[in-house]
């Protein structure tokens, strides 16, 4: 009797809401469609309901719609999607279920406006691809060049050029973590997840950032509440956590603070709050903000963020910021059931 009422209630908010949105089952045939679906495939729900989404709907048949599909249940994970039909373009998400996918699309006419994202979109993946098919390539003679270096370093004959030889291996150590960042970004790893509180993952890493802070006059303030234990990847959260303190300093003046704050929501997410007290993000930058090569910083690559972003989604979490001229405030919340 529970369950029946909690489907009819849920049933209920699908069909109330404003996107299109259906049900496929493993078979490929619609089991829930709602009226907004309903009004934009311009059919009745008797002609879609328990009939296969690519005989009532051929158009759809050589799309990309079936890969994604097929993407989204294999690897258990959401997928979006941009597919033109009819001269509308369709803005797809596909949640795998028990069942088998659940769609929610939006339908845009505004051609032009779509068609600008996803060549975007597409432009970034080619970069992204082109970047990491040299890496590699770019590595070995790299490889070689600090070999060298280091063997020069330490010849006596060359002391007088030792300040030389140690800024030119650190130069080629910033670029190779470059390179490592690219490769992290374009890798479609999954998450090798441990049960492990966040606190924990805090005060390892507490001595290591308040001695660069410190160094550059600036205050990091820790208030770590009692959380539940998660199951997460604790390297790459760790990651995570480095890259955003390490933004929250470099966007901070001689005394500034950045709080690192940690608390259970009403929903019982755990949630990471990193605050800084900088100029705040410019508006330009705050819709792109995670996309690759976007960055508030002049010699920024803007993978880092892109990176914390793909390590949150992985972990089962969540990103949102606020800012504004008195600094900025990032809330990265965990799922913990």
């Amino acid at each position: 009797m529970e369950s029946t009422k909690y489907n009819l209630e849920i049933n209920k908010i699908l069909n109330d809401i404003s996107d299109g949105c259906y049900i496929l089952n493993k078979d490929w045939q619609f089991i829930f469609i709602n009226d907004a679906a309903i009004t934009s495939f311009n059919k009745s729900k008797e002609e879609l309901l328990n009939k296969v989404i690519w005989e009532t709907l051929p158009k759809y048949k050589g799309t990309k719609l079936l890969p994604m599909c097929l993407k989204a249940y294999e690897e258990n994970k959401k997928q979006t999607l941009v597919l033109r039909c009819e001269q509308q373009f369709k803005k797809m998400q596909i949640h795998p279920t028990k069942l088998g996918v659940l769609i929610i699309f939006q339908t845009s006419t505004d051609n032009k406006k779509v068609e600008n994202e996803t060549a975007y979109i597409e432009r970034l993946k080619t970069i992204g691809e082109m970047a990491a098919g040299v890496a590699h390539e770019i590595r070995n003679p790299m490889t070689t060049v600090k070999g060298f270096l280091q063997l020069l370093a330490q010849d006596k004959n060359e002391q007088k050029n030792h300040h030389i030889f140690k800024l030119m291996v650190e130069e080629l150590d910033r670029a190779n973590e470059i390179i490592t960042e690219f490769l992290d970004l374009s890798k479609n790893k999954p998450s090798i997840a441990q049960v492990t509180n966040i606190n924990s993952i805090i005060k390892s890493l507490l001595p290591l950032l308040e001695t660069r802070a410190l160094k550059e006059n600036k205050l990091i303030l820790p208030n770590l509440s009692d959380t539940v234990d998660l199951s997460i990847n604790r390297n790459e959260v760790r990651q995570l956590l480095l890259n955003m303190v390490n933004n929250a300093l470099e966007a901070m003046t001689d005394n500034g603070v950045c709080y690192i704050e940690t608390f259970t929501d009403k929903y019982e997410n755990v949630c990471l709050v990193i605050k800084d007290e900088g100029n705040g993000i410019c508006p330009s930058i705050t819709k792109k903000l995670g996309t690759p090569f976007v960055s508030t910083k002049e010699s920024g690559t803007g993978l880092g963020m892109s990176i914390c972003y793909s390590i949150a989604e992985r972990n089962n979490a969540t990103i949102d910021f606020t800012t504004g001229s008195k600094g900025t405030t990032f809330t990265i919340c965990f799922k913990s059931k």
